[in-house]
């Protein structure tokens, strides 16, 4: 092939358009794929800051106060706010 060549001249017409649906669907994937991982992202550092304030009232009230706090808030959570298939206990 010379300079003034390319393989795209040999392509038919519907093969290039072919191409060309590929490459613009590929595209809308790779941007939907970078908000995915954005949002991703946000969830992970959502999830760390819950975790900092659980460390935070750990350090402030003593770990044996928090794992009280946490076994009631389990058992309001059992009789309040089942698990999908269980009915509330009221």
């Amino acid at each position: 092939m010379s300079a003034d060549q390319s393989v795209h001249d040999v392509i038919p017409i519907k093969d290039l358009q072919r191409i060309s649906v590929l490459q613009e669907r590929a595209a809308e994937l790779e941007h939907k794929a970078a908000v995915m991982l954005s949002d991703a992202q946000d969830l992970r550092v959502k999830a760390d800051d819950i975790v900092e304030g659980y460390r935070y009232q750990v350090d402030q009230r003593g770990w044996e106060a928090c794992r009280a706090e946490a076994e009631r808030a389990n058992a309001l959570s059992w009789c309040y706010d089942p698990l999908p298939g269980q009915r509330a206990r009221v």
